[in-house]
């Protein structure tokens, strides 16, 4: 740990020539080879989801929800026993 922190702190950095080091042809064929891959699983995906037929039934929690929430605006109300 020791070893880590004083090479991070002394700021010197290593001659590199910046004309030598260049990204790689490798690094481009991974980048669109990935593309390629997400192409595909979203194609794949959408595909599948045309496959599925469902009916979409009422939720039942729904019509309690809308009795419950008329109650609570009505208990809202300021009283006026004072």
């Amino acid at each position: 740990m020791r070893t880590y922190v004083l090479l991070a702190s002394s700021g010197s950095r290593p001659n590199i020539d910046p004309d030598i080091v260049k990204p790689g042809w490798g690094a481009l064929g991974l980048v669109v080879l990935l593309g390629i891959v997400l192409a595909l699983l979203l194609w794949n995906f959408t595909k599948q989801l045309k496959k599925v037929d469902f009916v979409e039934e009422p939720d039942p929690r729904a019509d309690r929800t809308a009795s419950t929430d008329a109650t609570d605006e009505s208990r809202d109300e300021p009283r006026s026993d004072a």
